[in-house]
């Protein structure tokens, strides 16, 4: 009877599929994208378009899980193997990449052909498994993909191609990355050298058992409707994108199966600018003028870029000499700029590296947080982190025709910077109306579930409970299936989030368009697929789902933009 019913639901769930609802191999278009992305829980069922999904460290033998796209790269495939060997890529586990129901490898390609080269054709890995046919899943991953990235697709290389190539390529690739400086964006040529004897003694046997688990590779072949490179979904797993399509598709949100939502009109913020200018402005948080375009200036005269970036020279707080010249310029502009209160620390990321592929070059930063409470050894009463991964601005992409723009990845730096700055004043401003010692306003704040949120809180998590350890008798609390979607969505509407991300967001959109179409492309619904928007706009486009609360973002935003360009 459950196999009876099991087969009966697979019936049922592929006649409710059209695939004629998914755009793919072309790009969706913001709305389709954001329609296939948020209309599985507003088309009149809830339950319609809920999938089994599960998230594990290990799902499936890379021999038995076979390849979706018509091309995996040769060179990718060898440095994910070689990196494995200095310990910068764990061997099997978590790869991050997607499998459908039929084991094949939905994203994840480079990293599933790298692990069986490391370690051979029993390696396990994991990441999300979907319960969903690759030829059907491929579509509704692609149209996820584009509601995160717009029209993004990676390129292929079909002379490296791992299912056409000669085992000889082996060879002349080790070769080139163990004598060619600057070949690869992730090895030196004596990393990979030592990479070659951990794996196999030596150069030559590395070369000798890279051949063997290539033919191994081949085996695995793709299906005759295998899509290109270029048109395979991209979603990447270093930003934890496939948790949010797993958290997405299992919660019935992406519109998979029939009844697909009704069409809806697009245009409904035509007359938001306005509402707006009739005199809906919030009160905003005032930064010193001085650091509007001072710390740029003082990033690019110190040529931060220019120092080493690979090795942390610094222990307990770990740093490189590129992480460690930021720090300094950035404390000593602050200060110059008269915010003698806030110490920086920027702290550089092992296993994380800039630019990981299709990665903007300039946006050299994997984020920051602000405390009120400085470190134990600290004279000033606030600290400002910022993360810096691994990996050197200049040579990364020359191979792939990108430039390094130090003005731009400065303007990054700068405007992330004022971000925690926002945070800042904020705790100074409400420490002042409250007559309190700043430390104590920010804990306050901290307290406070309407400003912070708590990620710690039950109603993010599926399973919260206590738990007996069968070999200890000790309890512990045992957390399971975290909410994604709604914490961010908490997160990101909080008064005092919005505050921050509407100045960082008002500042980028005002250097992409100027202020004449930043108060355009603010005042009506955001095309995802504007490839100048900013990420922070992005972001709430993809998070905020409930239409109030982003126009409360929306018009903090409007505010913060005229009252930038009213100061100049």
């Amino acid at each position: 009877m459950k196999l009876l019913l099991e087969n009966w639901q697979k019936y049922l769930v592929e006649k409710n599929f059209d695939d004629s609802k998914f755009p793919f191999p072309r790009a969706a278009s913001a709305a389709e994208a954001e329609k296939i992305f948020t209309g599985g829980l507003k088309d009149g069922d809830p339950n319609d378009d809920v999938v089994n999904i599960k998230v594990s460290d290990a799902i499936i033998a890379c021999k038995n899980a076979f390849p979706t796209q018509q091309e995996v790269i040769l060179t990718n495939a060898l440095e994910v193997a070689l990196r494995i060997q200095l310990e910068k890529l764990p061997l099997g586990g978590n790869i991050g990449a997607i499998f459908s129901e039929d084991n094949r490898i939905m994203d994840g390609h480079h990293r599933w052909a790298g692990s069986w080269l490391a370690g051979g054709g029993d390696t396990m890995i994991g990441g999300v498994w979907i319960e969903m046919p690759a030829k059907q899943l491929v579509g509704v991953l692609a149209a996820v993909g584009d509601q995160f990235h717009p029209g993004k697709r990676n390129a292929g290389r079909a002379v490296e191609n791992i299912f056409n190539i000669g085992t000889d390529a082996v060879g002349e690739l080790l070769h080139t990355l163990t004598t060619k400086k600057g070949y690869s964006r992730w090895l030196t040529p004596d990393e990979a050298v030592k990479a070659c004897k951990i794996i196999a003694g030596s150069v030559e046997d590395a070369k000798k058992l890279f051949v063997i688990r290539l033919k191994e590779i081949q085996k695995n072949k793709p299906p005759a409707w295998a899509p290109a490179r270029e048109q395979m979904p991209v979603i990447r797993a270093s930003q934890g994108e496939h948790i949010k399509v797993a958290d997405a598709i299992g919660k019935g949100q992406v519109d998979i199966y029939k009844p697909y939502m009704k069409e809806s009109k697009m245009g409904f913020f035509e007359s938001w600018r306005g509402h707006l200018e009739e005199g809906v402005l919030t009160e905003t948080t005032k930064l010193p003028r001085g650091l509007y375009g001072g710390i740029e200036k003082s990033l690019m005269s110190s040529k931060f870029w220019k120092e080493e970036n690979d090795l942390i020279v610094t222990q307990g707080f770990p740093r490189t000499e590129m992480a460690k010249k930021m720090e300094s310029v950035l404390n000593i502009t602050l200060k110059n700029l008269g915010v003698k209160d806030v110490e920086v620390m920027v702290r550089s990321m092992p296993g994380q590296y800039i630019f990981p592929e299709g990665d903007d070059p300039q946006n050299i930063l994997h984020g920051g947080f602000y405390s009120g409470r400085a470190g134990k050894k600290s004279n000033v009463a606030a600290r400002i982190t910022l993360f810096l991964p691994l990996g050197g601005p200049e040579e990364q992409y020359e191979d792939e025709g990108d430039t390094f723009d130090a003005n731009e990845a400065s303007f990054k730096i700068a405007n992330a910077l004022r971000h925690e700055l926002v945070h800042h004043f904020q705790v100074m401003a409400q420490a002042k109306s409250r007559g309190i010692q700043r430390t104590t306003a920010f804990q306050k704040v901290l307290d406070d579930p309407n400003q912070v949120v708590d990620r710690s809180d039950p109603k993010y998590w599926d399973t919260y409970e206590m738990r007996v350890d069968d070999k200890t008798g000790e309890e512990f609390l045992h957390k399971a299936g975290f909410k994604n979607n709604l914490y961010w969505e908490e997160y990101l509407t909080r008064h005092i989030e919005i505050d921050a991300y509407a100045h960082q967001s008002a500042e980028g959109l005002l250097r992409s368009y100027g202020k004449t179409k930043a108060l355009k492309v603010i005042s009506k619904d955001f095309d995802l697929q504007d490839p100048n928007l900013t990420p922070d706009v992005k972001k709430y486009k993809n998070y905020v789902m409930d239409r109030k609360k982003l126009n409360r973002f929306r018009s903090k935003v409007y505010t913060y933009i005229m009252r930038m360009t009213e100061e100049k």
